[in-house]
């Protein structure tokens, strides 16, 4: 009796415009750790451009796959230097990914069709959100695409009309090893400075304005008394960030740098405030939700879809909220009439929105757009 060969796995290579802490670059470490090794191989990620790079996901990505990028941009750092293969220009490293892989996924990038000439493989163009740079870059970028993925139904709106018609929907997940604590939260609050007293409205992802991160000392500032902003994180504003941060909340509010393991941060604070004004599948809110931390948020991304299927997931405030609103939207998520919606949340995520589970419909989809 003859048996059919397996079929090989697709070489599946990355186009990104940055590896710094954000959710995509997130993501992509979570596809890369949890899809299974059978189902993809991975060629390589490219830095297009002269992207940015913070050392701590580029070590990380490169425990999977090659990094390639063009010149340093800032070689008098060196951080990412044991991480990055440096080529003569950021076209070479595209070139070199291309080579090594028979399915390119690129996000965020501009003129995908000029980086991938020649490419005689599938090209799949990903929208992780809705804002202006991601609805810039899609419309550059789809005339080099021959697949097309959004990570929620609200991403599926930077693409033009047919490109939208022909995607396909792969919701996010988080990794869940992240989200376990391991450090405890009366250790971690006694390391911030904090006590069982305080309550603490927590902010954790990448400092930018399109994030809104001066909601949490909003609310902090409307509610006074114990209740302390939190903030865990990095970003190009960060400066900004933390002057705007100051102005609105003085000394009840605190900045640490980002950690690991999330789940630390995540189990010492009381809720978390995402109050972006657009989003694609926010990580950031998926992990709280894995974490069983209660979270307030803005009806945007993923969150209508989602409560649409599951019920409420979490304590809503308007797009632009007053601080007024945001405390009472942080009153709202803390008292006990919404402990089923925190559990529902972290239920839900459990049950879907794992990084496992997300690498499953990627290696699903990537298999089946394999030329």
């Amino acid at each position: 009796m003859t048996t059919t060969p397996r079929r090989p796995p697709p070489r599946v290579g990355f186009l990104t415009p940055s590896l710094v802490m954000g959710g995509a670059e997130r993501w992509m470490i979570a596809l890369a750790e949890h899809c299974d090794p059978e189902g993809v191989a991975w060629a390589g990620t490219a830095l297009t451009e002269g992207a940015p790079a913070g050392a701590v996901i580029c070590r990380e990505l490169r425990r999977h796959m090659p990094v390639y990028g063009g010149p340093d941009p800032d070689p008098g750092d060196g951080r990412t230097r044991p991480y990055v293969t440096r080529l003569p220009s950021a076209a070479d490293a595209v070139a070199e990914v291309a080579r090594r892989a028979d399915v390119i996924v690129s996000w965020g990038v501009h003129y995908l069709k000029d980086l991938l000439d020649g490419f005689a493989g599938a090209s799949v163009l990903v929208s992780h959100g809705t804002g202006a740079w991601t609805c810039e870059a899609m419309r550059a970028s789809e005339s080099g695409a021959t697949h097309f993925a959004a990570v929620s139904e609200a991403a599926l709106a930077p693409f033009s009309p047919p490109a939208r018609a022909r995607a396909r929907v792969l919701h996010n997940g988080a990794d869940a090893d992240r989200c376990t604590p391991t450090v405890g939260r009366d250790r971690l609050r006694a390391q911030w400075g904090f006590d069982g007293r305080h309550r603490l409205v927590g902010y954790v992802g990448r400092f930018s304005p399109e994030k809104n991160p001066l909601a949490a000392a909003r609310a902090v500032r409307e509610l006074g008394g114990d209740y302390r902003a939190v903030y865990v994180g990095s970003g190009w504003d960060e400066a900004e960030t933390r002057a705007g941060v100051a102005a609105e909340a003085g000394d009840l509010a605190a900045f640490f740098p980002p950690v690991a393991r999330v789940g630390d941060v995540l189990a010492a604070l009381d809720v978390l405030v995402l109050a972006s004004p657009s989003e694609g599948f926010s990580l950031a809110l998926t992990e709280a939700w894995l974490a069983g931390l209660p979270t307030v948020a803005t009806p945007v991304g993923a969150v209508p879809e989602l409560e649409r299927e599951y019920g409420p997931l979490v304590a809503p405030v308007p797009v632009d909220p007053t601080p007024r609103e945001l405390a009472d939207a942080v009153e709202t998520a803390l008292g006990p009439g919404r402990r089923g919606t925190t559990e529902r949340a972290r239920r839900v995520a459990w049950d879907h929105f794992t990084a496992g589970a997300m690498a499953a419909r990627w290696t699903d989809f990537l298999r089946e757009v394999c030329p």
